[in-house]
């Protein structure tokens, strides 16, 4: 197998890689907005939850449903600081998985630009072959009409 076959075959086998790392990147994407999409919800529900508690005026709440109350608010803040953890947790997974493709369409690159250098070489190799060959033809014909001249 000639070198520029077997640099083919690795630069399949790394875009295939960088595909992969691509798709994947994407699905983490997608998680990082599915829970930024989540955080905007619970968000919106407690600001809706107090503002509707709070047009009512608060004035009808005993004691006990006042802490109810304050308790589910909790509830939801702590839902909240939750999904600010895991949007964190997603950033990172995309930033890492971005980084990881990056890295692998780099050394697809490099690969291709190596397998053009190869090529181009190939093609000088032939060339310089073809030349000696049309040299060596030209020669032998040179030689063959050149019989029986002196000088």
């Amino acid at each position: 197998m000639k070198k520029t076959q077997r640099l083919r075959v690795v630069i399949e086998l790394y875009q295939r890689q960088e595909k992969q790392a691509l798709e994947q990147l994407g699905v983490c994407q997608q998680h990082y907005n599915s829970a930024l999409a989540k955080l905007e919800s619970l968000e919106q529900y407690r600001r809706d939850y107090e503002q509707r508690d709070l047009s009512q005026g608060g004035q009808n709440f005993s004691s006990q449903q006042f802490a109810e109350y304050r308790i589910f608010l909790d509830k939801l803040d702590q839902a909240i600081n939750d999904q600010k953890n895991i949007i964190q947790q997603q950033k990172q997974a995309v930033m890492q998985q971005q980084q990881q493709w990056q890295q692998q369409h780099q050394k697809t690159e490099s690969l291709k630009k190596l397998d053009e250098k190869a090529l181009a070489e190939a093609l000088r190799c032939a060339e310089k072959i073809e030349q000696s060959e049309q040299d060596n033809r030209s020669a032998r014909c040179g030689n063959k009409s050149g019989t029986g001249t002196a000088w």
